[in-house]
């Protein structure tokens, strides 16, 4: 992808891609997120909740993390956000709050 071939191949895909939303529109949007877990029994669990726009989510998300990262309070190796900074990580980020 990253070779003199396959550079134009790339911008040539990206340049379909629709643009994203405007500012204005990021600010004004939210997200809904739903999840379902269910065990091996049959047992289940979900949850609903409301988060700023998902481009605006990802960019604070990204930048939170990366602080993290930098300040060194993250666990050594891979792990999700949440396992990082903790399940109510999502819930710390204004606009985002649970609906169920």
């Amino acid at each position: 992808i990253g070779s003199p071939l396959g550079r134009p191949l790339v911008r040539a895909q990206l340049a379909k891609m629709p643009a994203g939303p405007d500012e204005a529109a990021r600010e004004k949007g939210s997200a809904l997120v739903y999840g379902r877990a269910e065990t091996p029994a049959g047992e289940s669990v979900e949850l609903r909740m409301r988060t700023v726009d998902g481009y605006k989510l990802t960019s604070i998300t990204a930048a939170t993390i990366a602080q993290a990262a930098a300040e060194g309070t993250l666990p050594a190796g891979f792990t999700t956000p949440a396992g990082a900074l903790g399940a109510d990580f999502i819930l710390s980020i204004e606009g985002s709050r649970m609906l169920n």
